[in-house]
């Protein structure tokens, strides 16, 4: 079955006025981000993965793809990366604590991958044990020129949407506080912990799926704070609606550089109403 087929199967299993987020992906298999919705006639279809950007309409007469409509998004470079991985050296552990005002000893569970010059951060799962590493590129620091694209490092080919947790303290905080604060990118997130002292956690982009919403309420979270980059404002918005149905949401907008990019001062006057 070709991908056409696939999206008219699912198309006309839909009701009427009705979306559904729960189905597979036909393009990359995800069942976390494709979403189909059925409405005035017509299916429309979108895969939020990154890597992926399957989306398109189908008529919900006939069943037809409309075609032109079906074209994907340019897949993003990610790759999985399996080889060994290194500790960071105490030079390159003080240069991303000076480059973004970071306590050394949150630093201490990241590490380097020797084959593609890049920082891994360590994703833990809510139990405290690390399911992977998510990876940028840091020019300063490589020994050769890349480029900058995400990179993993998975036990197993599989990439799923959780959130990033970068230790055990912050899940525990977590749970102890009943809140969390929402950013992109992992820097920003040990920026964060480091100067305001504050339960967070990391999105891995903008994009807020069912199994993020899932793992917040297994944290008993109460409160959640979501702070994008000034440049996913409407993305912040949509993640409120959102998120205000289970949970107490604030957004604190962004607008100029990332958290990790605020001087101290910006940093505490952007977060001086949260407690």
């Amino acid at each position: 079955m070709d991908l056409y087929d696939a999206v008219k199967e699912l198309a006309l299993s839909l009701p009427d006025e009705c979306s559904d987020n729960t189905c597979h992906c036909p393009k990359c298999g995800s069942n976390k981000a494709f979403s189909i919705t059925r409405d005035a006639g017509q299916i429309k279809f979108i895969c939020f993965r990154a890597s992926c950007g399957f989306q398109g309409r189908v008529d919900s007469t006939t069943g037809l793809a409309i075609r032109g409509e079906l074209d994907c998004a340019p897949s993003k470079q990610v790759k999985i990366f399996k080889g060994e991985l290194d500790f960071i050296t105490p030079d390159e552990k003080q240069w991303l604590a000076d480059k973004f005002l970071i306590s050394p000893e949150l630093l201490g569970n990241i590490r380097w991958g020797v084959l593609d010059d890049r920082v891994y951060y360590p994703q833990y799962t809510v139990t405290g044990k690390v399911q992977g590493y998510i990876a940028r590129y840091y020019p300063e620091l490589a020994g050769k020129p890349m480029r900058g694209a995400k990179a993993y490092w998975k036990p197993t080919s599989i990439l799923d949407a959780g959130l990033l947790f970068p230790n055990m303290h912050v899940l525990n905080d977590i749970r102890h506080t009943k809140m969390t604060v929402l950013v992109e990118d992992y820097p920003s997130c040990l920026r964060i912990i480091s100067q305001l002292h504050l339960p967070c956690c990391c999105l891995g982009g903008t994009n807020l799926y069912d199994s993020m919403i899932d793992t917040l309420i297994s944290l008993d979270v109460e409160h959640v704070v979501v702070v994008l980059d000034a440049d996913a404002i409407s993305k912040a918005i949509k993640m409120k609606r959102a998120l205000s149905l289970v949970f107490n949401t604030t957004v604190l907008p962004l607008t100029g550089a990332d958290p990790k990019d605020l001087s101290k001062r910006e940093l505490a006057h952007l977060f001086k109403t949260i407690k």
